[in-house]
């Protein structure tokens, strides 16, 4: 328990400084999943163990979460007794919550790399698919039997290179082009697609 409700401390908490005297400090402010670490860190110390740098979170009254590295020297008196505990603490959140944007935005870069050579190779396939439907079109007489099939898949295959423009553009991190639909014709696309292409 002890006198751990100094201005600084209780102010950084959210709590006033009348409000937390004699409060157990681990009961008080310790989040539950840095309670058990609190606790060994403070018995290590006691029992003559060095204890530096330990990572310990808070829940102040705000709900934001808060860090803190965590320092613990004993207190002796003058026949070298341990008495108690002298724990400095430094404020990391910021720290912290820095780092793990860099970790989100080295994710997304990478997301990204990986979302733009998707959508290169995908291109690729589709530019092949669209070449020989146009060669099998001009092959063919214009009432051949198959000439609506190859136009179905002239129109799927544009319709991918719709998609692989999306994920360049998500890639490049660039805003996506938007544009007016005809919801209607989409749908009589898509129906049409898979009626053409059920006897496959």
């Amino acid at each position: 328990q002890g006198d751990w409700s100094s201005d600084v401390c209780s102010s950084d908490l959210g709590y006033q400084k009348i409000e937390i005297m004699g409060m157990n400090f681990c009961d008080t402010v310790v989040s539950e999943n840095s309670k058990e670490i609190f606790q060994q860190a403070f018995h290590d110390v006691l029992a003559g163990i060095e204890n530096t740098g330990t990572e310990i979170q808070f829940n102040p009254l705000d709900n934001l979460d808060r860090y803190s590295l965590m320092n613990i020297s004993t207190r002796r008196d003058h026949e070298g007794s341990v008495i108690g505990a002298l724990i400095v603490l430094q404020d990391v959140s910021e720290l912290k919550q820095s780092a793990a944007k860099e970790i989100t935005a080295a994710k997304l870069r990478a997301l990204g790399q990986l979302a733009g050579g998707i959508a290169h190779d995908f291109n690729n396939l589709l530019t092949a698919i669209k070449s020989f439907g146009f060669f099998a079109q001009q092959r063919l007489d214009p009432d051949h039997e198959v000439q609506g099939d190859l136009g179905q898949m002239l129109r799927a295959a544009g319709r991918g290179e719709d998609l692989t423009r999306q994920l360049l553009s998500f890639s490049r991190h660039l805003s996506a082009k938007t544009e007016a639909v005809d919801v209607d014709k989409a749908v009589r696309d898509r129906k049409s697609t898979r009626l053409n292409s059920s006897h496959l």
